[in-house]
C-alpha cells in the first residue's frame, strides 16, 4: 500500500482506490444489485430492510429531520413497519416535510409538527447506507412494474367469449374476493388492474344480455355494493 493511502489520502474512483484497492461504502456502480467496481452486494449490505430494526447495526433512530435523510416508520406496539417503504426527505421547511418513496417514486408532503412528533415517539428510523437502500428501492420498483405489466397483459388477453354465465359468475366472485382483501395501501398498484378486469367482465355481460343479464349475474355473484359501483356506466347500469 502506498504511503499516501496509509495516511488516508486515497485516490478514489467511485468506491475503490486506484492506488491500493481499498474500498468504501459510497459511490458504487450498481448493476442488478452488485457493484461492478468492488463486487459489493447491496442486499447483503442493507440487511433485512423489511425486518425489525432492533438489533440491526445498519439502522438507527432518527433524532433530527433533514434533507437527504432516508427514513421509515416503525410501529413498536404492532411490532411492524407502518405501511409504506423507505423514503428520502427532499425538502424541509418551517411548516412541512417533503419526501419521495424510493420504491415507487411517489411524493408526499407531511406537516413538520407530525414528523417531529414521530421522532419524539421513537418510531422514525434511518439507514446508514442510503445509496444501497435507494438502489434496492429502484430494483424493487422495476420488478413491481414488470409484474404489474405482466398481470395487466394476462387480463387483457383473457378470453371471456367462450365462458358460460356460470363461469363468468365464478370469475367475478374470485376477483371481488381479491379486491375486498387487498384494497389497502400495500396493493394500491395492483388493485386497479383487478377493478379494470371486473369492469371488462361487466361489459361482456352487457354485450350478451344488456341490463337484465347484468342484474341477474350481479345477484348470482353476491349483489355487493362494490360490484354495483365498479359497473357504474356500463350500458344502462348505474352504481
Amino acid at each position: 500500500m502506498r504511503l499516501l493511502c496509509l495516511l488516508g489520502y486515497h485516490s478514489w474512483s467511485g468506491c475503490k482506490c486506484t492506488r491500493c484497492g481499498t474500498t468504501r461504502e459510497a459511490e458504487h456502480a450498481w448493476v442488478d444489485g452488485k457493484c461492478t467496481k468492488c463486487g459489493a452486494n447491496a442486499r447483503l449490505m442493507c440487511g433485512d430492510l423489511d425486518g425489525s430494526p432492533s438489533g440491526q447495526n445498519r439502522m438507527k433512530r432518527v433524532t433530527k429531520v433533514q434533507t437527504g435523510l432516508i427514513v421509515r416508520e416503525w410501529h413498536p406496539q404492532l411490532d411492524k413497519w407502518i405501511p409504506g417503504w423507505w423514503r428520502e426527505i427532499t425538502k424541509v421547511t418551517p411548516a412541512e416535510v417533503c419526501w419521495i418513496d424510493l420504491r415507487n417514486g411517489e411524493e408526499e408532503t407531511i406537516p413538520l409538527d407530525r414528523i417531529e412528533r414521530w421522532i419524539q415517539e421513537g418510531t422514525f428510523w434511518t439507514h446508514e447506507l442510503p445509496e444501497a437502500v435507494k438502489m434496492l428501492g429502484d430494483a424493487t420498483g422495476q420488478a413491481t412494474k414488470r409484474r404489474l405489466e405482466q398481470l395487466e397483459g394476462q387480463y387483457e388477453a383473457y378470453s371471456l367469449l367462450e365462458m358460460d354465465d356460470a363461469d363468468i359468475v365464478s370469475l367475478l366472485i374470485g376477483q371481488l374476493s381479491w379486491t375486498r382483501s387487498h384494497s389497502n395501501i400495500y396493493d394500491k398498484d395492483e388493485y386497479p388492474i383487478h377493478v379494470k378486469f371486473v369492469k371488462r367482465i361487466g361489459e361482456e355481460i352487457n354485450r350478451r344480455g344488456g341490463f337484465d343479464l347484468m342484474y341477474r349475474l350481479f345477484h348470482d355473484a353476491g349483489g355487493s355494493r362494490d360490484l354495483e359501483f365498479y359497473w357504474d356506466g356500463i350500458g344502462n347500469w348505474r352504481g
